[in-house]
């Protein structure tokens, strides 16, 4: 009779291949889905839903991803983004362009940009930069 060898419930172990590099254009994207998944919840009456799209944000940063929201925020000169809408006559000297509102977040993974960002703007009057005088009484 020959001898059998025992068999064992599993192969043997192989090493994991390493998981498949997404392209750039789908990881922006994904990125700007969970935005806008997000700018739907904010009012949402479900906290599970809400607590899902914070999940899924999270998720994406631990893997090196971040999305930029510019809402409310000054937009200098150079800023690489898309401009949708501008007002036509904004005076520099007198006026401050603001982000009213982002059609489109930044999205950046691993910090690369993968998606620029589309805004509308408005003009802000710049705010008193001089400093009030203090009354004394002497």
């Amino acid at each position: 009779m020959t001898k059998q060898t025992p068999r064992t419930s599993r192969p043997p172990a192989s090493p994991k291949p390493a998981p498949p590099e997404l392209p750039r254009e789908a990881l922006g994207q994904l990125g700007v889905e969970i935005w806008r998944l997000g700018q739907r919840v904010v009012n949402e009456t479900n906290p599970r839903l809400r607590d899902s799209q914070e999940r899924i944000l999270r998720a994406f940063q631990s893997l090196g991803g971040t999305i930029e929201d510019w809402t409310g925020d000054t937009f200098h000169d150079g800023t690489l983004a898309e401009i949708i809408d501008q007002p036509e006559a904004a005076d520099a000297g007198a006026d401050t362009l603001m982000v009213s509102q982002v059609v489109r977040p930044a999205v950046y993974f691993a910090g690369v940009r993968l998606v620029t960002p589309q805004v509308v703007l408005i003009t802000s009057p710049k705010a008193n930069t001089e400093t009030p005088k203090q009354e004394t009484n002497q």
